[in-house]
């Protein structure tokens, strides 16, 4: 399993200054116990959470979907959707992480989460913070067990952009070990 953790950091990971290509979507293939292709499936767009003040209420669902500012993981963009799964995870998913950003608000470290996706065995959330040090706590609260330790097998985390403002964005992909 860590062989795949650095494989999947590695797929992540862009070389400096440069921009990989975009995927070219191609025919189906069938999985890996030989069963006939499916056709990619296109997701309902997932809202994102935001929490942009301490105090406000709750969190915000907000009404637009934001796009990812990193290309997406190649590793991720390649893998067909298993709608009922991804829709069962995609829930879990949210309700955990409405959980963080709620506790992480409560301690003055507002957290955006821009965008949840999940396919077969992997789950993408697009992650905005003010700072590094925020994300830093975002992370801290994802190793926890009310956050996605003991529910996801692994996590990835992608390089940081960082905004003239300081602001951050990143994605994390969690992955799943499915039979």
């Amino acid at each position: 399993m860590a062989a795949a953790g650095v494989v999947g950091y590695v797929l992540l990971r862009s070389p400096q200054g440069s921009q990989p290509a975009a995927p070219t979507p191609g025919p189906a293939a069938p999985d890996a116990a030989g069963a006939e292709p499916r056709e990619a499936v296109t997701p309902d767009a997932v809202l994102p959470i935001r929490r942009t003040l301490p105090g406000d209420g709750g969190v915000e669902i907000a009404h637009e979907t934001s796009e990812p500012t990193r290309p997406p993981s190649l590793a991720f963009e390649r893998e067909l959707r298993d709608t009922g799964w991804a829709n069962e995870q995609e829930k879990e998913l949210t309700l955990r992480l409405r959980g963080v950003v709620d506790r992480l608000a409560a301690r003055d470290t507002p957290i955006d989460i821009d965008a949840i996706e999940c396919r077969h065995s992997q789950c993408k959330v697009v992650v905005h913070a003010r700072d590094a040090a925020a994300l830093g706590q975002f992370y801290a609260a994802l190793e926890t067990s009310e956050g996605l330790y003991g529910w996801a097998d692994n996590l990835l985390l992608a390089p940081v952009e960082t905004a003239p403002d300081g602001s951050v964005t990143t994605h994390v992909v969690a992955l799943f070990e499915r039979d």
